[in-house]
């Protein structure tokens, strides 16, 4: 079989999965008591001077997907990641949702404008490709999030790629399949979105499952960007340790 008859056989079968797939998104979450999410509240602080201020929006892995506290969330290890590097006290507040995607994302944004953040990160995306979201509303949806960002703060807004949800472990092989091309799909749209913009654009590495090892690392790829942005000359310093990250960088296939 050709490339080519695959990537429309592949298209194709998204087409039929999809209305399945999301039917399944929307009873695992009326049902997600077997689900491990933070009991904790949703923000983690690292006393210390000159404080930074950081904002993450996104859905279950924001949330913290597969641990009990945030502590051990991407939120917890950029804080010290942070903290460690720039010899700053940090303060990470985490507006996240399982059921969030990039259309609800704008409303978040509005209301952060009334608050001094050095730094707002999106994480988003995953509910967007494990449904299948078409790339048009994608972009629409995206755009909207970016204007935002930019009229609110133009140099503190952070986006993750979409991680490689075809690398999930948990998910059926088709399901990897379908959805972890819909992700690259997304990534090629965002990166487009974000190098019009300026926005940074961190890449995070595919993963078997959300846990507090695939947290740490995203949570360093995501300190690099910020470091970069917020104390260049001490990321100059710190190199290759946090190697600059150009504006609309990401690496997806």
């Amino acid at each position: 079989m050709t490339s080519g008859s695959s990537n429309h056989g592949i298209a194709a079968a998204a087409i039929l999965v999809a209305p399945i797939l999301r039917c399944h998104l929307v009873l695992a979450r009326r049902d997600h008591r077997e689900w491990m999410y933070p009991i904790d509240a949703p923000r983690v602080v690292v006393p210390g001077a000159d404080q930074l201020r950081i904002l993450i929006i996104g859905d279950s892995a924001a949330a913290g997907f597969g641990i009990r506290t945030h502590q051990l969330g991407v939120a917890g290890y950029l804080a010290r990641r942070l903290a460690s590097h720039t010899g700053r006290g940090v303060d990470i507040q985490i507006e996240a949702d399982i059921s969030m995607t990039a259309r609800g994302a704008p409303k978040l944004i509005e209301a952060a404008a009334a608050h001094s953040y050095d730094a707002i990160i999106l994480m988003l995306a995953t509910n967007d490709a494990m449904s299948l979201t078409a790339n048009d509303t994608w972009r629409r949806n995206m755009s909207r999030s970016l204007a935002l960002l930019q009229s609110i703060a133009p140099s503190s807004g952070f986006i993750t790629t979409v991680a490689d949800v075809g690398a999930f472990g948990r998910l059926a092989p088709l399901t990897r399949l379908i959805c972890g091309r819909h992700a690259q799909v997304l990534n090629r749209t965002l990166a487009q979105l974000c190098a019009r913009t300026g926005h940074t654009l961190t890449h995070l590495d595919p993963a078997q499952s959300l846990d507090s090892s695939t947290y740490r690392k995203w949570a360093n790829s995501i300190a690099t960007s910020l470091v970069s942005t917020i104390e260049p000359a001490l990321a100059r310093l710190l190199s290759p340790v946090f190697a600059p990250v150009r504006p609309g960088y990401a690496s997806v296939a």
